[in-house]
């Protein structure tokens, strides 16, 4: 398995740089476009039939001599034909690659050192400790010591009643973990240790930076079509103008600015098209890869199956609604995708839900079976040479084994909000009778007990 995720990262970075190349491919069609446009309107001469243009009579002469009068005129000689595109190919078109470059490195660096807490903003992520929530900390605690994380990921809980989960992070040694309250509520210990597994997984094989690459790249790629195709209409617009003032040379500027602008629209539609194609195939494997490594890490593939069946369920019953679409595809099952839970196509960005319940179930009912095996049963292709692990559990332990058993769903529920609410820095007081007022920060007054009606002050 372990050569398979190499593999797959050098896939990766190969895919990252078709973007790069792609990407930097458009910046210099606009650098050469505009520069064309500039030199057609500015340099006639190298674009007139006959090449006859009359300039003043005054000969060139780069050395002034002493006795130059300013009152004659003085014009260089006009470029040429061949001067003006060896300007547009080498120096312009260069020029609005480099710029494109430049607009992709500072969304990069963006997005590497602050992406991560902008999705965990977005998403309304609430940062909890092991005192908030013991059962979680453990749980994400025993797959950083299985996957032999550098370092143990920030947790986060989302107050959302659908139940999900995300990774995200720039390294292993800076990441999060973010599951929604509604998950906590509903699912089980193994369940839960199944959906983190599968985020831990993401976490190790750093799916999280190439996605944020390849992502990043799609959107400058977005940005530069958008503006390609802006800025050749309002160099319609201008021709338009300049025909009224330069009938004679303005209609090869402006068939020109037409033939640029339908290979623009053309454009638009073809590179987001190409583009998010490879980004989505990408994001489909990798999905496959982390439900691998989470069978490796709990060595109980039956935990995360129920645990998307579970999912899956929900949304089946309650379809998605307010669904943040910056977050979705980054969900372990994408909400915008849950229609038809064996439905694929090039845009999803998950595999079909209903295939990777089935691979793991088949890992279950016969625990020497690979994942690799289990995904050409059910796939019917050829999975990539790969050393597989065995997932027999006489290999390791499941470390749900060595833990505490589940609690029952109102536990869940009880726990997940008392560990949103401390982290909101809710006040808990203790009655003498037994109750716990929960007081919202800020508050000052006097609270009393629903129970035995005993007056606290605050």
């Amino acid at each position: 398995m372990f050569e398979l995720i190499r593999r797959n990262k050098r896939r990766s970075i190969l895919l990252a740089i078709i973007m790069l190349i792609f990407m930097l491919f458009i910046g210099y069609i606009i650098g050469s476009f505009l520069a064309f446009t500039y030199y057609y309107v500015s340099e006639p001469y190298a674009f007139a039939k006959d090449k006859i243009i009359t300039y003043p009579s005054q000969p060139y002469n780069p050395n002034f001599p002493p006795n130059y009068s300013p009152s004659h005129s003085y014009k260089e000689p006009p470029l040429t034909y061949e001067q003006v595109m060896s300007f547009i190919w080498f120096y312009w078109g260069p020029l609005g690659a480099m710029v494109a470059f430049v607009i992709w490195f500072i969304q990069m660096l963006f997005a590497y050192y602050s992406g991560g807490q902008i999705l965990l903003s977005v998403s309304n992520a609430i940062k909890i400790e092991k005192a908030d929530h013991p059962q979680l900390y453990n749980i994400v605690e025993e797959m950083r010591i299985a996957s032999r994380l550098p370092a143990m990921p920030e947790i986060y809980v989302i107050d959302d009643p659908s139940m999900n989960a995300f990774a995200t992070g720039r390294s292993p040694e800076h990441s999060a973990v973010a599951v929604t309250r509604g998950l906590l509520n509903t699912m089980n210990r193994d369940q839960i240790q199944g959906v983190i597994a599968h985020e831990i997984s993401h976490i190790t094989h750093r799916d999280t930076l190439y996605m944020t690459m390849l992502a990043v790249s799609l959107g400058t790629i977005i940005l530069l079509v958008v503006g390609l195709r802006e800025i050749i209409g309002a160099g319609i617009r201008g021709s338009a103008r300049y025909s009224r003032r330069n009938r004679n040379d303005a209609a090869g500027l402006i068939f020109f600015l037409l033939f640029v602008y339908i290979f623009a629209l053309l454009l638009s539609l073809i590179a987001p098209f190409l583009a998010q194609i490879i980004y989505f195939a990408c994001s489909r494997q990798r999905e496959y890869l982390a439900d691998a490594g989470a069978v490796v890490f709990t060595r109980n593939p039956e935990g995360l199956a129920s645990a998307l069946e579970t999912i899956a369920n929900r949304y089946q019953k309650q379809p998605a609604t307010n669904v943040n679409q910056i977050i979705a595809p980054l969900y372990i099952v994408n909400p915008l995708e849950t229609r038809n839970l064996n439905a694929s196509s090039i845009f999803s960005t998950h595999p079909p839900l209903q295939r990777r319940i089935q691979i793991l179930r088949n890992i279950a009912r016969t625990p020497s079976l690979t994942y690799e095996q289990a995904w050409k049963e059910v796939e019917g292709k050829k999975w990539e040479k790969g050393d597989f692990t065995s997932l027999a559990p006489s290999a390791t332990p499941s470390t749900s084994s060595l833990t505490q058993t589940s609690m029952t769903p109102l536990q869940n529920a009880r726990l997940s909000g008392n560990a949103i609410m401390k982290a909101q820095k809710y006040t808990f007081l203790k009655c003498s009778c037994g109750v716990t007022l929960k007081i919202p920060p800020g508050y000052n007054g006097k609270v009393i007990c629903p129970r035995c009606r005993t007056v606290h002050t605050i």
